[in-house]
């Protein structure tokens, strides 16, 4: 399992998300797979390995999204013509986040999956909002 921690903390809340996950050789064979491009899709652990690990399917999107900022460098650096990822752990706390970190998290993720530099991600707090703002 590759893993990753996404991190920012520019306000007094930092929002902090931990990734897990493999990528293999898409088969039509897969459940509950998310297609986030012609050759790549994605899907939550069927199993994951932690106990207390559940996904929640409001989280996918962002993840998608993640995913599809980096397509291309997945697809040309992965080593199967047709890539599944599969994420197995995903943890943060509800108190610090904002599903807009998934995104970024997940892009991260993908960098050091496909060993590839992410894009640059810019990242700002906005103090009257109490949100964390990207621009991707």
């Amino acid at each position: 399992m590759i893993e990753h921690q996404y991190f920012i903390c520019l306000s007094s809340w930092c929002i902090n998300i931990k990734i897990g996950g493999s990528f293999v050789p898409f088969d039509s064979k897969h459940q509950n797979t998310v297609q986030v491009d012609e050759h790549l899709w994605i899907k939550f652990d069927d199993t994951p390995p932690f106990d207390k690990n559940y996904f929640c399917q409001d989280d996918l999107p962002y993840l998608v999204e993640g995913l599809k900022k980096v397509k291309n460098q997945v697809q040309k650096n992965s080593i199967y013509p047709d890539t599944l990822v599969i994420v197995s752990n995903l943890q943060f706390s509800l108190c610090d986040f904002q599903s807009e970190g998934l995104t970024a998290a997940m892009m991260e993720w993908a960098g050091k999956a496909f060993c590839f530099e992410t894009p640059k991600v810019t990242v700002c707090f906005h103090k009257e909002k109490n949100r964390y703002e990207y621009t991707f």
